[in-house]
């Protein structure tokens, strides 16, 4: 067994992996034979196997049961928090029956690893052709980056663990028995050549980031399926996707993803929770929007009268939108709820009160932030724009956050309809006509149609 430093070269892991982990805060208590170990307990002279910064792994490690230091021998209970994270050379860990306990994120980045094995003796874990599983075989819990080809899970497994293919570069393709019914967070993370999953019939759950940065085109989402966590198809190629009538559960920020291949997301009519209007995500009763696909084929989203709050990255990468129409109803606005719009070049919001941002502390806590705001115009009601200029929030580090202010422009609307201070725009009213057709005034009462640049619509003045 060999290792060796190279200092100065690391994964961005925090991407998807890696972001809830302290990496500064890891610590070792001693290195014998090139494994680096933490003591858990003197009195019972347990040890895990640890993460050292700047030591990368090589060749074969067959980890020992037992280890001699300080006079005193301890027994290997546990492989550690990213125990053996980046380590691009090792090509194989042999896993020893005094393990217990092996953390998730044990292998991440172990592009070159093929085989994991674990001694027959172990009473938590087996190894088949190199995979690991709890004993049981209920559970898969590591899958070998370097390992790569079509993949058929085992009859039998009811579960994916967090991190399992996570960072496999060779891996092309998946199909999951009809026992399998949890897929947990980041399991397929940046599986870089990862084309087809099969999903099992019998899945509930799919978690946060399941299946995050891989080439996949195509999925089908089983019936019977619950629940569906934050953003797990983020960055795939997805063109199309379909929420069947069990879903009871769509992640809160950033929802399906930011997906620059999405087109639309189509609801079945009968779920009880969620719709679809136009391709565009919302929940059923129609007061938050939860998702508009990156690649929608038009390029002016006018929300529902009735939408309450816009969740966060709801828009985010949406790079043919031109123009967002805000009702009045909306008092929320979530994170990142527009970042990367790099097209957009109004904002037309009727909201009285300017909607609050962020809907809790985070690292930004700017809906607006890498959108074209700068060269955008912010129209909002008569009499409003100096609120929205005024408004001001902190993010978690408590520096302060003007998400209106930076617009190229605020320009207050003439009236309660909003129609005559920007009818010069190539995008907004050209005229406006009453069901018989005469051509009237943007003021008149009742029913009107109005004609735009690039399409009609109807509106009720009162």
């Amino acid at each position: 067994m060999k290792f060796k430093s190279k200092i100065g070269k690391r994964r961005i892991v925090v991407l998807l992996m890696l972001a809830i982990q302290n990496i500064a805060g890891f610590a070792y208590d001693f290195q014998l034979d090139g494994i680096y170990y933490t003591i858990i307990s003197e009195e019972d002279l347990t040890v895990e196997v640890s993460y050292n910064y700047g030591t990368y792994y090589s060749g074969d490690v067959v980890i020992p049961s037992q280890v001699s230091k300080y006079g005193n021998t301890y027994t290997v209970k546990r492989i550690g928090e990213n125990a053996f994270l980046d380590s691009e050379r090792l090509h194989s860990v042999t896993i020893p029956e005094t393990v217990d306990s092996i953390h998730y994120g044990a292998f991440v980045w172990c592009t070159g690893l093929t085989n994991i094995e674990v001694n027959s003796n172990n009473p938590y874990f087996q190894s088949i052709d190199g995979v690991v599983f709890n004993k049981a075989i209920t559970k898969l819990l590591h899958f070998p980056n370097a390992k790569g080809g079509d993949y058929i899970i085992p009859d039998g497994v009811k579960s994916i663990s967090t991190y399992a293919f996570t960072t496999n570069k060779v891996l092309r393709s998946v199909l999951m028995p009809s026992t399998l019914t949890h897929i947990e967070n980041h399991a397929f993370g940046i599986c870089d050549n990862l084309y087809d999953v099969q999903l099992s019939s019998s899945l509930e759950y799919i978690g946060d980031n399941a299946f995050s940065s891989c080439p996949l085109d195509n999925i089908s989402l089983p019936e019977g399926l619950k629940y569906i966590g934050n953003a797990p198809f983020n960055f795939t190629n997805l063109k199309e996707i379909y929420i069947p009538k069990s879903v009871e559960y769509i992640g809160e920020t950033s929802a399906i993803g930011s997906n620059p291949s999405l087109e639309k997301i189509d609801v079945a009519p009968d779920n009880k929770y969620y719709t679809s209007i136009d391709g565009i995500l919302y929940d059923k009763a129609l007061t938050r929007v939860l998702v508009c696909p990156s690649n929608i084929d038009y390029r002016i989203v006018t929300l529902p009268s009735s939408i309450t709050k816009i969740n966060s990255c709801a828009f985010h990468t949406v790079i043919p939108l031109t123009k967002i129409v805000i009702p009045s109803g909306v008092s929320q606005i979530g994170n990142g709820a527009f970042y990367y719009c790099s097209n957009l070049s109004q904002v037309v919001c009727y909201a009285q009160t300017p909607p609050s941002t962020p809907e809790k502390e985070s690292s930004s806590g700017d809906p607006w932030e890498y959108s074209s705001r700068s060269s955008a115009t912010l129209y909002v009601p008569k009499g409003c724009a100096k609120a929205y200029k005024d408004y001001s929030t902190y993010d978690i580090y408590r520096r302060t956050i003007e998400p209106y202010a930076e617009f190229k422009e605020i320009v207050e609307m003439d009236d309660e309809t909003g129609m005559s201070s920007y009818t010069q725009d190539y995008n907004i009213e050209i005229s406006r006509y009453n069901i018989s057709g005469r051509k009237i005034k943007s003021t008149t009462k009742g029913l009107s149609i109005i004609r735009m640049k690039d399409h009609t619509t109807k509106k009720v003045i009162k």
